[in-house]
């Protein structure tokens, strides 16, 4: 099981506070990232017994759930991974290889602050749990 666990935040949270090096360095750890690692291992992936890829992502990634207020760059590499938690799925099902993006709630960690409601071990236990138990027919 690979987990892509990557998540750093820009600090443009509205228009006029956009700039092409906040959306290349969040881009590079949150969407560009975990494509390559995941490329990279490979053929760990396709000789192993679990063949999964897990890309935690966010509900902050969602189109739906446009949240203002957000970082523009964060919002844009979470949907840009859950795009490319979707073509891993198609392009590397024919290897058996299960592919699926998570969202893991709100965590206490450095970006989620004491404020949150989740504690990280439980999250990721949580997370890894039901990935183990998906089918290559839920896979995307």
């Amino acid at each position: 099981m690979l987990v892509n666990n990557a998540g750093v935040m820009g600090d443009d949270p509205k228009v006029g506070q956009l700039s092409f090096t906040a959306f290349a360095r969040v881009f590079s750890a949150n969407a560009y990232g975990p494509a390559m690692l995941t490329q990279a291992l490979l053929p760990n992936l396709r000789s192993g017994g679990g063949k999964l890829v897990v890309n935690v992502s966010s509900e902050l990634g969602s189109i739906d759930h446009a949240t203002p207020g957000f970082s523009y760059a964060y919002n844009a590499s979470k949907a840009a991974l859950n795009m490319i938690s979707a073509r891993l799925a198609k392009d590397l099902s024919g290897d058996r290889i299960i592919v699926a993006s998570f969202c893991p709630g709100w965590n206490k960690t450095d970006m989620g602050g004491d404020q949150a409601p989740l504690d990280p071990f439980e999250s990721i236990t949580r997370l890894v749990g039901v990935a183990s138990k998906l089918t290559l027919a839920q896979s995307g």
